[in-house]
């Protein structure tokens, strides 16, 4: 009898993990689509994986090719959510953690104070359909791209 209510107690918990890990991802699910930004031929793409993984990518298009110059993904642990960028050619082909900052309240910010450049990037939602991005360094320098929702 101990037995099976130790594996009905663990049944629950993780359902309950598993519940509030989705709660988590469900809020990032306005970046799943393909977004254009302005004025470029450069797209980021996000789709949910599984219940606690985004992937996404960021690529060019060249003579109607999409050449891919990164991969993306967000993570969803009991703790924490890590977006990790896997910039082709760079970094040894390791992908770059960067934990969210959960006291930002006006944008999504992934920081990593370690990382040379970028150290945070930044998403806010401007619209349904718009977003600005925002990649800095050091003393908050860097460049913002405003993206454009093209595809859900």
């Amino acid at each position: 009898m101990k037995k099976q209510i130790t594996i009905i107690s663990m049944i629950v918990l993780l359902s309950a993990v598993n519940a509030c890990t989705e709660s988590k991802i469900d809020n990032f699910s306005f970046l799943e689509g393909i977004w254009k930004v302005e004025n470029k031929e450069l797209y980021e793409s996000w789709e949910k994986t599984d219940s606690v993984t985004l992937s996404g990518s960021g690529y060019k298009m060249v003579n109607g090719k999409k050449m891919i110059h990164e991969q993306l993904t967000l993570t969803f642990t009991d703790s924490s959510v890590i977006y990790a960028a896997q910039v082709m050619d760079q970094n040894e082909g390791k992908a770059i953690p960067f934990t969210l900052n959960s006291s930002e309240k006006d944008v999504i910010s992934f920081e990593n104070p370690k990382h040379d450049f970028p150290q945070k990037i930044q998403y806010n939602q401007v619209h349904a359909d718009t977003l600005l991005v925002n990649v800095l360094g050091s003393d908050n320098k860097g460049f913002s791209l405003k993206l454009i929702r093209v595809h859900r």
